[in-house]
């Protein structure tokens, strides 16, 4: 997946501005460029939880449309782990299916937990999550 160092700072402040609690969201693109993200769009997280999350249903709704007005597709989920590493955990995995019953999506997490923030990214197999790995781009 493509990354450009703006988005993945765009995904670490909002991380950080929903501290203590979870983030979640898309992350979207050009449906002509697969994998390359142009578009960070925040969710409200349903259970204001720092070890959960939910997309809300109407916050869902308001970032979809904003997403389809600009020319974008989904191409993530994105969530947050506040204090835990960027790896999915047993809730994410089993949650997965929920948000992309056809693990056409990749999902995207943010680990607050190091004095320096990481971003890895995932898929979801039948075999459980494969980490991709993330292309830099200035």
């Amino acid at each position: 997946m493509v990354l450009p160092r703006d988005l993945r700072q765009r995904l670490i402040d909002v991380a950080r501005s929903g501290l203590p609690n979870e983030v979640c969201g898309y992350v979207a693109g050009d449906p002509s460029a697969p994998l390359q993200a142009q578009a960070v769009y925040p969710v409200e997280n349903s259970l204001a939880s720092p070890i959960a999350f939910a997309l809300d249903g109407q916050s869902m709704i308001d970032a979809e449309e904003r997403i389809d007005e600009n020319g974008h597709e989904i191409i993530a989920v994105f969530h947050s782990h506040p204090t835990g590493p960027p790896v999915p955990s047993m809730r994410d995995t089993s949650n997965a299916a929920a948000y992309d019953p056809q693990n056409h999506l990749v999902h995207v997490i943010v680990s607050l937990q190091e004095f320096v923030p990481q971003i890895r990214i995932w898929r979801y197999t039948q075999r459980g999550p494969v980490e991709l790995l993330v292309i830099d781009e200035q």
